[in-house]
C-alpha cells in the first residue's frame, strides 16, 4: 500500500510539472527531426552583385583573374547555398548564402608564390574580391591590403603572441578576418554580423 501510495505521489508531481516521463522523451526527437534554421545573418548584397562587383574590382587592380559567368552556389543541404571556386593556381574562393542568395560569408585563400609578380596579382586579387562585399567603401580595399601586410609581417615575426598573423576589423555590419598562417597561405574572411 506504501509502495502504491509512494508510485502515486511521484507521477502526481511529474504531472504537476508538465511533462511526464514518455512527453520528455519523446521532446529531443521532435526538435532533431525539424528543418534546420534558415535564419542566418545577411549582407546587405546577394551573389550575381557581389561576383558582379568583385569583377569590377579584379579589373580595376589589373589582376587579368575574373569570377567565371559559370560560378554559381548550389544547395548545401541545410537552407544555405555554398560555392567553392579555384580561380586560378593559388586562388579560391568560397561563398556561402542564405536560401534567398543574400551573403552569409565570403571566404578567400590565397597561397603566396616564389615568383613576385605572382605573389603581387594574387595578393591584388584577395584583397578585391574581399573588398568587393562593400563596393560602396572607397578605402576597403587599401586598407585590407594594409591588414594583410601587417598579419603576414605579424606571422613571421611572431611579433602578435597567441594572435600572430591575426588581423580583425568591422566595417559597415561585416566582421573581417585576415589570417596568415604557416601552410603558406592568407585567409581572408568576410562574415555578416
Amino acid at each position: 500500500m506504501k509502495k502504491t501510495l509512494l508510485t502515486l505521489s511521484v507521477l502526481f508531481a511529474l504531472a504537476a510539472c508538465g511533462d511526464t516521463p514518455a512527453e520528455q522523451a519523446a521532446a529531443p526527437v521532435a526538435e532533431a527531426s525539424q528543418p534546420a534554421q534558415t535564419n542566418i545573418a545577411v549582407m546587405d548584397t546577394d551573389w550575381p552583385t557581389y561576383m558582379q562587383h568583385a569583377n569590377t574590382a579584379l579589373k580595376a587592380a589589373n589582376t587579368g583573374i575574373s569570377i567565371p559567368n559559370t560560378a554559381a552556389p548550389s544547395d548545401n543541404g541545410d537552407g544555405t547555398q555554398k560555392l567553392y571556386q579555384q580561380l586560378v593556381d593559388g586562388l579560391t574562393l568560397s561563398v556561402i548564402t542564405n536560401d534567398a542568395g543574400k551573403l552569409n560569408e565570403v571566404r578567400i585563400i590565397w597561397q603566396p608564390e616564389n615568383n613576385p609578380k605572382q605573389t603581387k596579382q594574387l595578393s591584388a586579387a584577395a584583397a578585391a574580391l574581399l573588398a568587393a562585399t562593400n563596393p560602396d567603401d572607397r578605402s576597403l580595399f587599401d586598407d585590407t591590403t594594409y591588414q594583410m601586410e601587417q598579419a603576414i609581417q605579424s606571422h613571421n615575426s611572431q611579433s602578435g603572441g597567441a594572435d600572430s598573423g591575426l588581423q580583425k576589423f568591422t566595417r559597415f555590419d561585416i566582421d573581417y578576418k585576415i589570417a596568415a598562417t604557416n601552410q603558406p597561405s592568407v585567409l581572408l574572411t568576410a562574415n555578416a554580423k
